[in-house]
């Protein structure tokens, strides 16, 4: 087996690889041991329901931290992970009805983009409130980007909820370019004299109206 995984990668047992997508649930001995193989990756990609754990055997270090690294959560975020915490964006996608993310574990996380995947998270309503209120703080650098993936109406209709409590900073966002959702609202809301948060809906394809995203992040201030 090690000769045959030889010859197939030509005689190289560290490769570059820019994405990495696999499904399932180990790792094969023969491939970590046997072949002595490493895989230098950008981006660490499990299919639904598996988790990123199994194919860390199969990575060379130079591999971390990673560009971005998707992974399925069943229970409690690990926020100690090395792993999970030092990829440049994150994406969990939430595996319901038992799972969800709590406004703890949005803190807790320092990736550079967050990316939430959850069409029936009933708990996003929360989370945009208590998110902005913490990003007021000042505690995340400009850059920071939380994007919420959820069903179509969910997005619009949270979007008119916070305009409620947000409407002294609403925003048309003339300076993002952006593909906006056209009839929601948009706010800009300040932090300090240097940054701002900007939230807005934002249609990720072209007439798919059942994935739309919200978009949460922190900008420098206007000019």
């Amino acid at each position: 087996m090690k000769k045959l995984i030889f010859n197939l990668f030509g005689g190289r047992s560290n490769l570059h690889v820019n994405r990495l997508d696999y499904d399932i649930d180990y790792i094969p001995e023969f491939l970590t041991s046997s072949a002595d193989l490493k895989l230098r990756v950008n981006f660490l990609n499990p299919t639904d329901h598996q988790c990123f754990e199994a194919a860390l055997p199969l990575l060379d270090p130079d591999s971390f931290p990673l560009k971005t690294l998707r992974t399925t959560v069943t229970g409690r975020v690990t926020h100690e992970h090395p792993v999970l915490m030092s990829a440049e964006t994150l994406i969990l996608l939430i595996d319901p009805p038992h799972t969800t993310i709590q406004m703890n574990d949005i803190k807790k996380l320092s990736n550079k983009t967050l990316i939430v995947d959850s069409c029936y998270n009933s708990t996003l309503r929360f989370h945009m409130f208590g998110l902005v209120k913490y990003l007021k703080t000042g505690q995340k650098p400009i850059g920071t980007t939380y994007i919420f993936l959820a069903c179509g109406d969910n997005v619009k209709n949270l979007l008119f909820i916070m305009e409620m409590a947000f409407k002294n900073f609403k925003n048309p966002l003339n300076d993002v370019q952006e593909r906006f959702i056209a009839d929601a609202p948009r706010f800009s809301i300040p932090i300090n004299t240097d940054s701002r948060i900007l939230a807005y809906g934002r249609r990720d394809r072209e007439n798919v109206k059942d994935r739309w995203s919200l978009v949460v992040k922190v900008v420098p201030a206007s000019k």
